[in-house]
């Protein structure tokens, strides 16, 4: 697995890739075996489920560390 981000003007874009069965000294039909069919669909909504908790309080604690640096943005 890997994780690549990048900045862009409206903020960061985050890639992940999954190399399933990456490494294993199998056939590849074997691999295939291996690894259920419904893996992919877990992984994506496990991602799905972790980036929306992460993108709930993330922005805020990015302002918090930039405190200092930059001016809050009040609500109101």
């Amino acid at each position: 697995m890997a994780h690549i981000a990048r900045d862009t003007s409206f903020g960061l874009v985050l890639r992940s890739r999954f190399w399933l069965g990456a490494g294993l000294d199998l056939d590849p039909r074997e691999t295939a075996r291996a690894i259920p069919d419904d893996l992919g669909l877990r992984l994506l909504k496990h991602a799905y489920t972790e980036f929306m908790f992460l993108a709930r309080f993330l922005p805020a604690l990015a302002e918090a560390e930039r405190r200092d640096e930059t001016p809050v943005t009040l609500p109101w």
